[in-house]
């Protein structure tokens, strides 16, 4: 798992193969070193910094200077990262000073402390040796109602789509379903019904077929076929869906996160009579 923090470390004039027609780059006029912020990130084999810090702290280093660099780097999105290449720069940490490998990456991401620099610092990775009982099952009765069995509900203004006023009413016929799958698939409807997600109507205006793909364990998952029926009538949103590269720049004031799954796909969430009118299956 990802475990981001920040250190600071003093780095020094890069030291890269070249040949004798390229400048030395250990002969800057600036060899005191400079203070540079890098994120400890223990998901990064190797440790990377941006053109833009180089520039802002070598400023009379040139790109030419860098070794070449075959490696292909992705982000979180699976977007390619353009790398410059890579070279050795003097660093000082605590009690450490010496040469370590930087990749050098194009643009002006934050700079990482990845896992190759870790033996030479001293940094190692904590982890989880033994988990105390007794403060679970305080965290359990303090918080009763987050590990709760059901499903739960969202609390805020009811879901309300936004429907073409033009729009036709669609009631299409449902989809056969096979002899073999009827009882787990009458299980799974009494299952939402009981949950308040499903209620059921003796007419409905809006009608649409289900699709039922198995789940690995063996259940169904009930998908309703919208695309046939009341999504060419909906108006998208206009809120623009964040890019997670985004996403992280805003974290780092943080210092605890956590992660969190959305049970069976967003049906906490409760809609209004109209919307509820539209997702009739």
């Amino acid at each position: 798992e990802k475990d981001t923090s920040q250190e600071f470390v003093k780095l020094g004039p890069i030291q890269c193969k070249h040949d004798r027609s390229t400048p030395d780059p250990t002969n800057n006029n600036n060899n005191k070193g400079h203070q540079c912020k890098m994120e400890v990130d223990t998901g990064s084999a190797l440790s990377i910094i941006s053109w833009k810090t180089i520039e802002q702290i070598l400023p009379h280093f040139r790109k030419q200077e860098l070794q070449n660099c075959r490696l292909t780097l992705r982000d979180y999105q699976g977007a390619t990262i353009p790398v410059l290449g890579t070279g050795k720069f003097h660093v000082q940490f605590q009690n450490f000073q010496g040469q370590l490998p930087l990749l050098v990456i194009d643009g002006g991401l934050p700079s990482l402390l990845g896992l190759d620099w870790f033996p030479a610092l001293g940094l190692n990775i904590g982890g989880i040796h033994s988990i105390v009982e007794s403060d679970l099952d305080k965290l359990y009765t303090d918080f009763a109602n987050v590990f709760s069995e059901g499903l739960g509900c969202y609390v805020g203004t009811p879901i309300s789509f936004n429907v073409d006023a033009t729009a036709i009413l669609v009631r299409l016929k449902p989809h056969r379903v096979p002899f073999t799958t009827r009882p787990k698939l009458d299980l799974e409807i009494d299952k939402l019904i009981s949950q308040g997600v499903l209620e059921p109507v003796d007419f409905a205006k809006w009608e649409t077929p289900i699709v039922t793909p198995l789940k690995k364990d063996g259940s169904l998952r009930i998908c309703a076929d919208y695309k046939v029926s009341m999504n060419k009538y909906l108006h998208p949103s206009a809120h623009p869906v964040p890019v997670i590269k985004h996403l992280l720049h805003s974290f780092e004031p943080g210092t605890i996160f956590a992660k969190l799954d959305m049970s069976q796909a967003y049906q906490q969430l409760p809609v209004d009579d109209v919307s509820a009118d539209l997702q009739t299956i």
